[in-house]
């Protein structure tokens, strides 16, 4: 029998070279943990910065469409209304009594911090012009090592929602009665109408058979859209919404482009072909002939004009605005029998409308004035605005703009009368409508 003999200590190597194997690869192992730890902790740092980055974007799209930048000509102006309305509502909290200040054409925030379990993370926020026009939020948010910017870009507008968004609104109360309808033309939104009363709590009020195309929208939260009779709103009934802004109006732009008089002395009993008439006040004329009018109708205050012959008009009826308190006995418009209305555009090309032919957009301006539709209009080749109006009888019309009631005090739509909206093309304010300007976000501007 072979006698088999070891070396002595192979077993001791042996067993060293596993010891050592498993140390390294423990080492390995622990580094690679150590690894993924700092990682893991590295990402949630960088997530904690990006928060706060955010935040700084969240304030600023909080602030910046709502501020009152409406008067503001340049950018400096329009940075300074933004501190202010930063300061107004942060500066006690968010500030911590520190104030947000304009520097050439940057707006600085003061930094704005949240305590967090890991640690605290930071925001430095600026907001800085590039024109009137452009405006870029710069936010940088920090959590420890790590650092996350990001960045907006704000544009001045003139908020037209109202007029883009709604075919008829009123700051009073909107009724309906017997067959009227409000409708779109392209669209069943264009039909859409608002009241903006707070007075009543039956904002827009509905009897009879009744349709209307679009929503039904009114501002007052504690408010309700009463309708009776077999009445149709095709959209949605929306209860307190906000409230878009009203135009200003300012017939000045025409007035230079009335130029022939109409006073006690003229005709208004026989067919008549008018240019660029200036009616004097007190005048109170009824056209009782047809009428073919080209150019601007000024109507001076006070005066009470009627056209009941009927009416061809390739133009725009503006007023002189009445002075301190409405007398509607003493100022109003009516438009009775067959009429048309084309815009200003579609004048010709003649030396006494160069220029008139681009202010277009609107066909009506009558701020103080009440307004009768009586008869069948046709189509209206721009948007109305009156403090007050109803439509009546057999009206029927084709507005291209909007219908825009801006006092509250009635506005109503009976009989058969049907106003049509046709919202194509309206990009632009009216001529004579002042939006006020608004900063909104540029979609697709957001950049990390």
């Amino acid at each position: 029998m072979r006698t088999v003999r070891t070396q002595n200590g192979s077993v001791l190597v042996v067993t060293l070279v596993f010891v050592a194997v498993f140390g390294a690869l423990a080492v390995g192992y622990l580094a690679a943990s150590n690894a993924s730890l700092e990682s893991s902790r590295l990402y949630v740092h960088s997530r904690r910065a990006h928060f706060a980055s955010e935040m700084g974007l969240e304030l600023a799209r909080r602030i910046l469409p709502d501020a009152d930048v409406a008067g503001t000509t340049t950018y400096g102006e329009t940075l300074a209304a933004l501190a202010t309305a930063l300061n107004d509502q942060y500066q006690a909290t968010l500030f911590h009594g520190a104030a947000a200040t304009v520097q050439s054409n940057c707006l600085m925030v003061p930094t704005l911090s949240v305590t967090l379990p890991e640690g605290t993370a930071r925001t430095r926020m600026m907001i800085y012009a590039t024109s009137h026009d452009d405006y870029y939020v710069w936010s940088e948010g920090t959590f420890n090592e790590c650092r996350q910017t990001l960045r907006l870009r704000f544009q001045a507008e003139r908020d037209m929602s109202l007029l883009t968004t709604f075919g008829v609104a009123s700051k009073s109360r909107i009724r309906m009665l017997g067959n009227a309808q409000i409708i779109g033309l392209n669209d069943p939104q264009e039909g859409s109408v608002l009241s903006t009363t707070m007075v009543t709590l039956d904002p827009i009020d509905i009897t009879g058979h009744v349709l209307i195309s679009g929503d039904a929208a009114i501002t007052n939260p504690d408010g309700t859209v009463s309708y009776k009779g077999n009445s149709n709103i095709e959209g949605d009934i929306r209860i307190g919404v906000r409230e878009p802004p009203f135009p200003e109006v300012d017939t000045s732009l025409f007035e230079s482009y009335a130029t022939a008089i109409v006073d006690a002395s003229t005709d208004t009993s026989s067919d008549s072909y008018l240019e660029n008439i200036r009616i004097v006040a007190g005048t109170n004329p009824t056209f009782t002939g047809h009428c073919t009018i080209r150019g601007v109708v000024y109507i001076e205050s006070p005066n009470e004009v009627h056209f009941t012959g009927g009416a061809d008009i390739i133009g725009v009826v503006v007023v002189e605005e009445p002075s301190g308190v409405t007398d509607f006995a003493t100022h109003n418009i009516t438009f009775n029998g067959t009429c048309s209305a084309e815009s200003v555009s579609q004048l010709p090309d003649l030396p006494q409308f160069a220029g008139l032919r681009n202010l277009d957009g609107s066909f009506l301006l009558a701020p103080g004035y009440e307004v009768h539709f009586l008869g069948n209009f046709g189509t209206i080749g721009g948007s109305i605005y009156a403090s007050k109006m109803d439509f009546s009888g057999t009206a029927a019309t084709t507005v291209r703009g909007s219908v825009l009631n801006c006092e509250d005090t009635d506005f109503t739509v009976g009989g058969t009368a049907g106003i049509t909206i046709d919202h194509t093309g309206i990009n632009d304010p009216p001529a004579g409508m002042i939006f006020p300007r608004v900063l909104k976000y540029t979609e697709g501007s957001y950049l990390e």
